[in-house]
Protein backbone atom coordinates (compact mmCIF):
# COMPACT_ATOMS: atom_id res chain seq x y z
CA UNK A 1 0.00 0.00 0.00
CA UNK A 2 1.24 3.45 -0.85
CA UNK A 3 1.75 5.32 2.40
CA UNK A 4 3.18 8.79 2.91
CA UNK A 5 2.81 9.79 6.53
CA UNK A 6 1.40 13.27 7.21
CA UNK A 7 1.07 13.94 3.51
CA UNK A 8 -1.20 16.94 3.86
CA UNK A 9 0.92 18.49 6.57
CA UNK A 10 3.93 18.07 4.28
CA UNK A 11 2.05 19.95 1.55
CA UNK A 12 1.46 22.79 3.98
CA UNK A 13 5.17 22.78 4.83
CA UNK A 14 6.09 22.98 1.13
CA UNK A 15 3.71 25.86 0.61
CA UNK A 16 5.25 27.78 3.52
CA UNK A 17 8.84 27.00 2.54
CA UNK A 18 9.31 28.20 -0.99
CA UNK A 19 7.47 25.69 -3.16
CA UNK A 20 4.97 28.20 -4.52
CA UNK A 21 3.47 26.30 -7.45
CA UNK A 22 0.62 23.84 -6.77
CA UNK A 23 1.96 21.74 -9.64
CA UNK A 24 5.39 21.55 -8.02
CA UNK A 25 3.90 20.58 -4.67
CA UNK A 26 1.90 17.90 -6.42
CA UNK A 27 5.08 16.56 -8.01
CA UNK A 28 6.74 16.25 -4.60
CA UNK A 29 3.81 14.17 -3.37
CA UNK A 30 3.82 12.00 -6.50
CA UNK A 31 7.54 11.27 -6.07
CA UNK A 32 7.07 10.32 -2.41
CA UNK A 33 4.11 8.11 -3.22
CA UNK A 34 6.19 6.32 -5.82
CA UNK A 35 8.86 5.57 -3.23
CA UNK A 36 6.25 4.47 -0.70
CA UNK A 37 4.58 2.13 -3.21
CA UNK A 38 7.74 0.56 -4.56
CA UNK A 39 10.40 0.70 -1.88
CA UNK A 40 9.32 1.50 1.66
CA UNK A 41 6.87 3.67 3.62
CA UNK A 42 7.73 7.33 3.86
CA UNK A 43 7.54 8.36 7.50
CA UNK A 44 9.60 9.73 10.37
CA UNK A 45 11.04 6.34 11.31
CA UNK A 46 11.94 5.17 7.80
CA UNK A 47 13.48 8.29 6.25
CA UNK A 48 16.98 9.33 7.22
CA UNK A 49 20.13 10.21 5.25
CA UNK A 50 21.22 6.59 4.98
CA UNK A 51 17.79 5.45 3.79
CA UNK A 52 17.70 8.25 1.21
CA UNK A 53 21.04 7.03 -0.16
CA UNK A 54 19.70 3.46 -0.33
CA UNK A 55 16.62 4.64 -2.22
CA UNK A 56 18.76 6.70 -4.60
CA UNK A 57 21.00 3.69 -5.30
CA UNK A 58 17.94 1.51 -5.82
CA UNK A 59 16.51 3.99 -8.32
CA UNK A 60 19.77 4.00 -10.27
CA UNK A 61 20.03 0.19 -10.26
CA UNK A 62 16.43 -0.40 -11.36
CA UNK A 63 16.11 2.43 -13.88
CA UNK A 64 15.97 0.12 -16.93
CA UNK A 65 13.15 -1.95 -15.44
CA UNK A 66 10.84 1.00 -14.80
CA UNK A 67 8.37 2.67 -17.14
CA UNK A 68 8.56 5.94 -15.21
CA UNK A 69 11.24 8.08 -13.56
CA UNK A 70 14.03 6.56 -15.64
CA UNK A 71 16.29 9.55 -16.28
CA UNK A 72 18.84 10.99 -13.90
CA UNK A 73 16.81 14.21 -13.65
CA UNK A 74 13.73 12.29 -12.49
CA UNK A 75 15.81 10.31 -10.01
CA UNK A 76 17.37 13.51 -8.67
CA UNK A 77 13.90 14.98 -8.27
CA UNK A 78 12.85 12.02 -6.15
CA UNK A 79 15.96 12.38 -4.03
CA UNK A 80 15.20 16.08 -3.63
CA UNK A 81 11.66 15.29 -2.46
CA UNK A 82 13.01 12.84 0.12
CA UNK A 83 15.49 15.39 1.44
CA UNK A 84 12.72 17.96 1.64
CA UNK A 85 10.54 15.49 3.53
CA UNK A 86 13.39 14.84 5.95
CA UNK A 87 13.64 18.59 6.62
CA UNK A 88 9.88 18.61 7.20
CA UNK A 89 10.19 15.82 9.78
CA UNK A 90 12.94 17.67 11.60
CA UNK A 91 10.94 20.91 11.48
CA UNK A 92 7.72 19.47 12.90
CA UNK A 93 8.28 20.73 16.43
CA UNK A 94 7.97 24.26 15.09
CA UNK A 95 5.03 23.58 12.81
CA UNK A 96 1.93 25.70 13.61
CA UNK A 97 -1.54 24.23 14.00
CA UNK A 98 -3.00 23.28 10.64
CA UNK A 99 -6.57 24.33 9.99
CA UNK A 100 -8.92 21.77 8.45
CA UNK A 101 -10.03 24.14 5.69
CA UNK A 102 -6.38 24.71 4.75
CA UNK A 103 -5.84 20.98 4.45
CA UNK A 104 -8.86 20.60 2.20
CA UNK A 105 -7.59 23.31 -0.11
CA UNK A 106 -4.25 21.54 -0.34
CA UNK A 107 -5.97 18.26 -1.19
CA UNK A 108 -7.81 19.94 -4.06
CA UNK A 109 -4.50 21.20 -5.46
CA UNK A 110 -2.83 17.87 -5.97
CA UNK A 111 -5.25 15.00 -5.63
CA UNK A 112 -8.77 15.70 -6.87
CA UNK A 113 -9.48 11.95 -7.00
CA UNK A 114 -8.91 11.38 -3.28
CA UNK A 115 -11.91 9.88 -1.57
CA UNK A 116 -13.44 11.52 1.46
CA UNK A 117 -12.47 8.47 3.48
CA UNK A 118 -8.80 8.87 2.56
CA UNK A 119 -8.91 12.51 3.63
CA UNK A 120 -10.53 11.51 6.89
CA UNK A 121 -7.82 8.95 7.50
CA UNK A 122 -5.05 11.48 6.95
CA UNK A 123 -6.68 14.01 9.21
CA UNK A 124 -7.27 11.26 11.76
CA UNK A 125 -3.52 11.12 12.26
CA UNK A 126 -3.66 14.64 13.66
CA UNK A 127 -5.61 16.64 16.19
CA UNK A 128 -8.94 14.82 15.79
CA UNK A 129 -7.41 11.42 16.52
CA UNK A 130 -5.44 12.79 19.48
CA UNK A 131 -8.63 14.22 20.97
CA UNK A 132 -10.42 10.88 20.64
CA UNK A 133 -7.55 9.02 22.27
CA UNK A 134 -7.68 11.41 25.22
CA UNK A 135 -11.46 11.20 25.42
CA UNK A 136 -11.91 7.43 25.08
CA UNK A 137 -8.43 6.03 25.99
CA UNK A 138 -9.36 2.71 24.31
CA UNK A 139 -11.90 1.30 21.85
CA UNK A 140 -15.24 2.97 22.51
CA UNK A 141 -16.97 -0.43 22.48
CA UNK A 142 -14.57 -3.23 23.37
CA UNK A 143 -12.07 -1.32 25.56
CA UNK A 144 -9.30 -2.78 23.43
CA UNK A 145 -6.33 -0.58 24.33
CA UNK A 146 -3.82 -1.09 21.50
CA UNK A 147 -4.08 2.53 20.32
CA UNK A 148 -2.04 2.13 17.14
CA UNK A 149 -4.60 -0.37 15.83
CA UNK A 150 -7.64 1.76 16.57
CA UNK A 151 -9.32 4.04 14.05
CA UNK A 152 -10.64 7.55 14.64
CA UNK A 153 -14.14 7.26 13.20
CA UNK A 154 -16.55 10.14 12.63
CA UNK A 155 -20.12 9.55 13.80
CA UNK A 156 -21.66 12.12 11.49
CA UNK A 157 -19.67 11.52 8.32
CA UNK A 158 -17.12 14.02 7.09
CA UNK A 159 -19.09 14.69 3.91
CA UNK A 160 -22.17 15.71 5.91
CA UNK A 161 -20.41 17.76 8.60
CA UNK A 162 -19.43 21.40 8.68
CA UNK A 163 -15.87 22.40 9.58
CA UNK A 164 -16.67 22.67 13.29
CA UNK A 165 -18.32 19.24 13.39
CA UNK A 166 -15.44 17.68 11.46
CA UNK A 167 -13.00 18.35 14.29
CA UNK A 168 -15.44 18.04 17.21
CA UNK A 169 -14.16 15.26 19.47
CA UNK A 170 -17.75 14.37 20.38
CA UNK A 171 -18.39 13.57 16.73
CA UNK A 172 -16.01 10.65 16.95
CA UNK A 173 -15.52 7.14 18.23
CA UNK A 174 -12.30 5.19 18.64
CA UNK A 175 -12.95 1.79 17.11
CA UNK A 176 -11.24 -1.45 16.17
CA UNK A 177 -10.97 -1.87 12.37
CA UNK A 178 -13.89 -4.30 12.07
CA UNK A 179 -16.21 -2.10 14.15
CA UNK A 180 -15.08 0.99 12.27
CA UNK A 181 -15.99 -0.63 8.95
CA UNK A 182 -19.35 -1.83 10.22
CA UNK A 183 -20.16 1.58 11.69
CA UNK A 184 -18.93 3.52 8.65
CA UNK A 185 -21.05 1.44 6.28
CA UNK A 186 -24.15 1.53 8.49
CA UNK A 187 -24.32 -2.10 9.58
CA UNK A 188 -24.21 -1.00 13.21
CA UNK A 189 -25.19 2.12 15.10
CA UNK A 190 -25.82 3.09 18.73
CA UNK A 191 -28.78 4.35 20.73
CA UNK A 192 -28.54 7.45 22.92
CA UNK A 193 -27.89 5.19 25.92
CA UNK A 194 -25.01 3.51 24.10
CA UNK A 195 -26.74 0.23 23.21
CA UNK A 196 -25.64 -1.23 19.91
CA UNK A 197 -28.10 -1.53 17.03
CA UNK A 198 -27.31 -4.20 14.46
CA UNK A 199 -28.69 -4.10 10.94
CA UNK A 200 -31.06 -6.88 9.91
CA UNK A 201 -28.88 -7.18 6.79
CA UNK A 202 -26.41 -9.19 8.88
CA UNK A 203 -27.25 -12.83 9.50
CA UNK A 204 -26.62 -14.62 12.77
CA UNK A 205 -23.78 -16.53 11.14
CA UNK A 206 -22.23 -13.26 10.05
CA UNK A 207 -22.53 -11.89 13.57
CA UNK A 208 -20.54 -14.88 14.82
CA UNK A 209 -17.94 -14.49 12.09
CA UNK A 210 -17.56 -10.80 12.94
CA UNK A 211 -17.47 -11.49 16.68
CA UNK A 212 -20.38 -9.08 17.02
CA UNK A 213 -22.74 -9.43 19.98
CA UNK A 214 -26.09 -7.79 20.64
CA UNK A 215 -25.03 -7.13 24.23
CA UNK A 216 -22.23 -4.82 23.14
CA UNK A 217 -22.42 -1.06 23.33
CA UNK A 218 -20.47 2.13 23.92
CA UNK A 219 -18.51 2.12 27.15
CA UNK A 220 -20.03 5.48 28.03
CA UNK A 221 -22.04 8.28 26.46
CA UNK A 222 -21.40 12.00 26.46
CA UNK A 223 -24.43 14.20 26.04
CA UNK A 224 -22.67 15.91 23.14
CA UNK A 225 -22.54 12.56 21.27
CA UNK A 226 -26.30 12.26 21.02
CA UNK A 227 -27.00 14.65 18.16
CA UNK A 228 -24.36 12.93 16.07
CA UNK A 229 -25.64 9.46 16.94
CA UNK A 230 -29.15 10.53 15.96
CA UNK A 231 -27.86 11.65 12.57
CA UNK A 232 -26.07 8.32 12.13
CA UNK A 233 -29.17 6.31 13.02
CA UNK A 234 -31.39 8.33 10.72
CA UNK A 235 -29.09 8.65 7.74
CA UNK A 236 -26.35 6.01 7.79
CA UNK A 237 -27.72 2.99 9.63
CA UNK A 238 -29.17 0.22 7.47
CA UNK A 239 -32.47 -0.69 9.05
Amino acid sequence: MSYVDQELEFLRYLKNNGVNSPLSRGNYISWLRYVASNFSPVNSTSINPQKIKEIFDWLIETTDSRDVYQGITAISNIKSSLNKYLKFINHQGNTPHIDVSDLLELVKEVDSTSTIRNIETRLGQGAFRKQLITLWTACSVTKYARIDLLIASHIKPWRDSNNIERIDKFNGLLLTPNLDKLFDTGFISFRDNGEIIISSALSNDELKDLNLEKTQGLTHIFSENKKYLQFHRNNIFRK
